[in-house]
């Protein structure tokens, strides 16, 4: 009996020793990892990387400098609809769970297990506040440990509508757009507080693989996880399967991902880039959102533009005609090109694509949805109908063939044909009458429209210009042109050097 009792105490003082051990061991893992984590005790503690804008004399932005692309929204201007649905999607024992859930770490290894790859995680929001403000996404157990300690740190501090402020602020969601609001103006050109339970279902499966699961790039795999979003809230009780079903079979567009500093004035904002680098510093030019009010006129901007491409073009039409810049030697071919250049017109002039492209229609099942039936209406719609031309621009064509009894070339703009007069084509020879030595079948060259099926020959300038237009009073910048095209060139021939610098 004594030997019984010695040896009950033995392991008893054992296991006190090893509580009081690991509960050292414990301490010391939080002391030492606590020391360098990020300062979270209130939400005024917040300070993401924003953008700056460059903004013309009228207080329009022109352009746009950042790390992470970021709009600041308040908790109480994002629609409930959003906070549910990445609540279900993300965490959807958020408000029970005081940073880390356990339940929801079990039930992530099953479902994991069950099908043979890693479908789950199980890190809650919080967690993934904490990850994000940790600035690192290496897989290793200290930065683990950090982000379990991060997360205890802020639910100790915050109140659950603060960590969902910061989490819907911080979340990257794809494409440099860094919360929802930017997310929601990338997408769906608007304001979160104006997305539909479809959009927000859409945004809301994109976390885990923003990039991965991009609508743009992967839209069967992005709608089968907004399909999942929406599936999750209806189990969660948010909303109905009618709802659900509406939602899933609603077509949605997805706007053009845009590069403003390319569309408005690209030498000038470069010009403007340049001098904040220099005079501040990158790092607070791309993280503190700087507004970078500016004399340029846009309006003059515009005209200046026009004005030097046109003034380019006509100086190298008097050089001559430098000939096709292709030759396509068959039929299939000429086929093959027309349309690869009526997609590109087309992707040029519309301003979204729709979700999913295809139609097709959506039936909620049990707890996930199906596709009960697919209605394929087919890209021949968009491939067969006139290609959408404007004045002023260029394009590529493709010559048909010489009416030498009219003088009149036979052309094809993707899907639209037309034909080049003399008048249009009056520049590339000096005399004599248009022949197949000239142009031929085959041929592509560059071309304008001047009316309704009647183009002009163009060809790309290579002499170059620049234009600076400025106030002589005070030297503000109304105008700069630095070159024909920046996107060829963005070596900026305006830029003037002082002092020899």
């Amino acid at each position: 009996m004594k030997t019984v009792f010695l040896t009950l105490k033995f392991f008893l003082l054992s296991m006190v020793f090893i509580c009081i051990f690991s509960a050292l061991i414990g301490m010391g893992v939080y002391l030492h990892y606590s020391r360098s984590l990020p300062h979270i005790i209130q939400v005024t503690d917040y300070n993401p990387k924003v953008v700056a804008e460059v903004i013309d004399k009228k207080g329009t932005t022109v352009g746009e400098f950042y790390r992470e692309k970021r709009e600041i929204i308040p908790y109480n201007k994002i629609p409930v609809t959003v906070i549910q649905a990445f609540i279900s999607s993300e965490d959807s024992r958020f408000f029970e769970h005081k940073g880390l859930d356990f339940t929801g770490i079990f039930r992530a290894m099953v479902a994991n297990f069950k099908s043979g790859k890693f479908s789950q995680g199980g890190s809650t929001i919080t967690q993934q506040v904490a990850r994000s403000l940790l600035l690192t996404s290496e897989k290793k157990i200290s930065r683990k440990i950090k982000e379990a300690i991060l997360a205890s740190k802020i639910e100790a501090h915050l109140s659950k509508e603060e960590i969902l402020f910061l989490y819907l602020n911080q979340i990257y969601l794809g494409h440099n757009a860094y919360g929802v609001q930017a997310a929601a103006h990338l997408y769906f050109n608007k304001d979160v507080n104006q997305l539909t339970l479809a959009e927000a279902a859409l945004l809301a499966g994109l976390p885990q693989a923003p990039s991965k699961w991009s609508p743009y790039t992967n839209s069967d795999k992005a709608k089968e996880r907004q399909m999942y979003v929406l599936s999750r809230m209806v189990e969660e009780g948010y909303i109905t399967k009618d709802a659900a079903e509406k939602s899933a079979n609603e077509r949605l567009k997805l706007y053009k991902n845009m590069d403003i500093n390319l569309e408005n004035a690209p030498y000038f904002t470069e010009f403007v880039r340049r001098y904040l680098f220099a005079r501040y510093g990158a790092d607070k030019v791309l993280d503190e959102g700087f507004k970078v009010y500016t004399t340029l006129d846009s309006n003059l901007q515009k005209i200046a533009q026009e004005s030097i491409k046109q003034g380019l073009k006509n100086l190298d039409k008097k050089q001559g005609f430098r000939g096709p810049i292709a030759h396509l030697s068959n039929d299939e071919a000429i086929k093959k090109e027309m349309l690869n250049i009526h997609k590109e017109i087309i992707d040029s002039v519309r301003e979204y694509i729709y979700f999913p492209e295809q139609w097709q229609e959506f039936k909620i099942k049990t707890k996930m949805f199906t596709v009960e039936t697919k209605k394929d209406k087919s890209k021949a719609e968009i491939n067969e109908q006139a290609t959408p031309l404007d004045r002023g621009k260029d394009y590529k064509a493709i010559v048909l063939g010489i009416n030498e009894k009219n003088q009149e070339v036979k052309i094809t703009v993707g899907n639209t044909p037309g034909v080049i007069k003399r008048d249009g084509y009056s520049w590339v020879y000096s005399g004599g009458k248009l022949n197949s030595a000239i142009l031929r079948r085959g041929d592509v060259i560059y071309v304008s429209l001047a009316r309704p099926g009647i183009f002009a020959i163009e060809q790309k300038p290579l002499v170059e210009a620049s234009l600076l237009s400025f106030n002589i009073a005070d030297g503000s910048i109304n105008a700069m042109v630095g070159g024909y095209d920046y996107a060829a060139s963005e070596f900026n021939r305006a830029r003037w050097r002082r002092n020899g610098r």
